[in-house]
């Protein structure tokens, strides 16, 4: 697994993404895990950061979702469902 300051430093440059760019970062890394081309412990760090990026990216959706408003029938706003 990756080292404590990789995570870290890992993290932070994820929860810099817009969410466009960590799931096209995400889509990368599960392409290379699916090609078998990366060693055991290369894939081991790229599972490491593809964990945060679903975390990232689930939490970006949670808060998109949490400022969506519909106008129902009578104009009143409420959530979407």
């Amino acid at each position: 697994m990756a080292e404590m300051k990789d995570i870290d430093k890992l993290k932070k440059n994820i929860s810099a993404m817009k969410f466009e760019e960590a799931l096209s970062r995400l889509e990368g890394i599960i392409e290379k895990l699916e090609s078998e081309q990366v060693d055991l412990e290369g894939s081991l760090k790229l599972y490491d950061e593809a964990k945060l990026l679903g975390e990232h990216c689930s939490k970006l959706l949670d808060d998109a979702e949490g400022r969506v408003k519909i106008v129902g029938d009578s104009g009143e706003l409420k959530d979407f469902e």
